[in-house]
């Protein structure tokens, strides 16, 4: 007999989750926001046959030419990601604290609304926009917690263009400040590639956590470093752990009812 979790069938695209966080999970860590994190997009990457990456600045790759060890550990999402994207047909690039929520959500029809695959293809990343104004100055409109990247030839560009931006010496544009200070490689993103007419039509620019980043975020969770979000963002991830064992096994259960599932099979 089947049980709940129980491995998937081979997913339709091959996809592979990237953590921007390698620490090691061990006893001591067991409990941190960052270790919840990991276990909640483990069971995720697993449940529908994905991939799942986690990463350091401490590689070599298709941009092994520049000092990634003089840049900030948030550059490592732009690092990580160049270096695997030829090996997927898609990434979802992640921080430490963003998590999938809508376990049971597979990656494949959300890329088909926003027209990432299918027959009508003209995007190749999407990311949500930035929701708080005060950061709008520092940290840009577009927040990079959670970025979604199809493996392309333009995209392989971008990563490119993302990556060597802070190394100009134009300082009007994106400053090689950011290689070590915040907003590192978000504020960049808007000034050096969404900017760009070249990479914008091929960007869906979400409405804020719709259906990612923020804390409401529909399908990924993404919980800001400020505020009452940090505060209280290991709390938040213990539920979202909880959340995702419960709705995996919702899933699961429902799945193998077909058409005599009862209500409870309902979303939530």
């Amino acid at each position: 007999m089947e049980t709940a979790l129980s491995l998937p069938k081979r997913p339709v695209l091959n996809v592979s989750l990237v953590m921007a966080d390698n620490r090691p999970l061990t006893v001591e860590s067991a409990g941190t926001y960052w270790a919840l994190s990991v276990t909640i997009n483990v069971l995720y990457s697993l449940s529908h046959g994905y991939a799942i990456n986690r990463g350091s600045l401490d590689l070599e790759g298709p941009l092994h030419g520049l000092d990634w060890a003089a840049r900030g550990d948030p550059w490592v999402k732009v690092a990580v990601g160049s270096s695997l994207l030829s090996n997927f047909h898609g990434l979802i690039v992640l921080d430490s604290d963003a998590f999938v929520y809508q376990v049971e959500d597979a990656v494949e029809p959300y890329l088909s609304a926003w027209r990432m695959t299918g027959e009508k293809v003209d995007k190749i990343l999407a990311l949500s926009r930035e929701e708080n104004p005060r950061l709008f100055q520092v940290g840009g409109r577009f927040n990079t917690g959670v970025v979604i990247i199809m493996n392309t030839y333009t995209s392989h560009h971008l990563y490119r263009s993302w990556a060597y931006a802070v190394e100009s010496s134009d300082k009007r544009t994106c400053a090689p400040r950011y290689k070590k200070q915040w907003s590192f490689e978000q504020k960049p993103f808007e000034i050096c590639i969404y900017n760009k007419k070249a990479y914008r039509r091929h960007i869906v620019a979400l409405p804020p956590g719709d259906p990612i980043n923020l804390p409401r975020g529909k399908w990924i969770k993404h919980y800001p470093t400020y505020g009452y979000f940090l505060r209280n963002r290991r709390y938040s991830l213990q539920h979202g752990l909880l959340n995702a064992v419960y709705r995996l096994e919702r899933w699961r259960t429902c799945e193998t009812q077909g058409a005599e599932r009862p209500l409870s099979c309902s979303r939530h």
